[in-house]
């Protein structure tokens, strides 16, 4: 090995010089590999060998915190490791991996995926009620029987603000992001071999204990658009006012409609659509929009008064810049109508109304954005948004008629016929 060679005891290397910069390494004279890096700024005892053809270094520590009699002691030890074909800075690396805790698994996980900040939100809120207390835990220390206990814990966790579906609920997303941050841990914390350092998923003790959540089914019914459209007009933001039309009429997602801006709508006359990249919707697959009558309308108004300094179509107070969940105004709806709503139930009520309508199942997907994986015939359509303008324009008219603020089509033509 290149590099001067001593005895290495206490005197010798503490008169060793410091160089002004870089390093220098100093082999002991009696035990071949073991040596001390000189650097600027300290002095640390190494061990070098060679596994497999490659010359490996191990970090014994610095001098001061041990020996050079310590450390001869711990390079014989590494000396007879790299003799059998184990690279000790790769059982320390195991080591570590195998104290590594949940808490540390999640700031990896979430800040190497491509969350959307909606999912970040909803993670955090499920750790956070669910399993604050495990975040300090080693991975390895939670036993499928922890598991087992906690989910039961949470789904009979039920209380003044919560429900027996809601807890349910908690529980079932509390052990999917457990289950997903195990899986994560066992690609990423592996050994020299490539085998994971983990045993099998705890959360693989559930199978056959899953709660099912009903899907939920709120929507307005078609008898009570009237109302509810008269109770959205009494809303006192028009900002939230038009929020509200906008989710009913397009059957958009809330964090799509609350993240539209200037530059997604195209309000010439002949073109009238919007259309979201694929990175700001939740499928990842863009979405394109014809605006019907209605919804060009209040869309052009609102790009009339619009202000100035907010590229959205929503502006908001909040750090996001536009608006975010108006519970408030959905409350007040509810206290006049009774009709008891969310942001999320404008988009089934859009849908309802369209299979209702009879229109295209084809169609129908196209406007809500959802995409069929296993529909391989429906990959080799490109459905454009002069296409959708029909039905979109039939489910408004839809619900303008029910609502009482438009004339059927058959009585529009009776008049047309009359007046002429």
């Amino acid at each position: 090995m290149k590099g001067q060679k001593i005895k290495l005891n206490k005197t010798n290397v503490e008169a060793l010089p410091a160089p002004e910069a870089g390093q220098k390494i100093y082999w002991d004279s009696e035990l071949l590999c073991f040596g001390v890096r000189v650097t600027p700024g300290c002095k640390t005892y190494i061990v070098q060998s060679c596994i497999r053809g490659k010359d490996v270094r191990y970090t014994i520590g610095r001098h001061g915190k041990i020996t050079a009699d310590q450390a001869r002691t711990i390079a014989k030890e590494k000396l007879g490791e790299f003799a059998r074909g184990i690279n000790p800075n790769q059982a320390k690396k195991d080591e570590r991996a195998k104290s590594v805790t949940l808490g540390e698994v999640w700031e990896r996980y979430r800040t190497s995926k491509n969350l959307r900040p909606s999912t970040l939100q909803g993670y955090q809120y499920v750790l956070k009620l669910g399993l604050s207390d495990w975040l300090n835990k080693p991975m390895n220390t939670i036993s499928k029987d922890m598991v087992e206990i906690r989910y039961k814990q949470l789904c009979s966790k039920v209380g003044p603000h919560s429900k027996e579906d809601g807890a349910k609920a908690l529980a079932c997303a509390c052990m999917r992001l457990l289950r997903s941050l195990w899986n994560f841990a066992s690609e990423v914390y592996e050994d020299g071999e490539g085998t994971s350092i983990l045993g099998s998923n705890p959360v693989q003790r559930l199978k056959g204990q899953w709660h099912k959540i009903p899907r939920r089914k709120r929507h307005v019914p078609k008898h009570r658009l009237a109302d509810f459209l008269n109770a959205v007009d009494a809303v006192q933001n028009e900002v939230i006012r038009d929020f509200i039309r906008i989710l009913l009429f397009t059957g958009l997602r809330k964090n799509e409609a609350a993240s539209l801006r200037w530059i997604d709508i195209e309000l010439h006359p002949e073109m009238r659509y919007l259309c979201l990249e694929a990175d700001r919707v939740k499928n990842h697959q863009e979405h394109g929009l014809p605006l019907g009558d209605y919804v060009y309308e209040v869309l052009k108004r609102r790009s009339q008064n619009k202000k100035a300094d907010s590229e959205y179509v929503f502006p908001g107070d909040g750090k996001l810049g536009h608006l975010t969940e108006p519970k408030v105004a959905f409350k007040f709806i509810e206290q006049r109508t009774g009709i008891h709503v969310s942001s999320h139930d404008m988009r089934r009520t859009f849908l309802t109304i369209a299979e209702g309508i009879e229109i295209p199942f084809k169609a129908l997907k196209r406007l809500v954005n959802h995409k069929d994986p296993g529909d391989v015939t429906s990959g080799y359509i490109y459905t454009d948004i002069d296409r959708l303008r029909k039905p979109m324009q039939q489910i408004e008219d839809f619900i303008l008629v029910q609502a009482g603020r438009k004339q059927s089509i058959e009585s529009e033509l009776a008049a047309s016929q009359i007046s002429v």
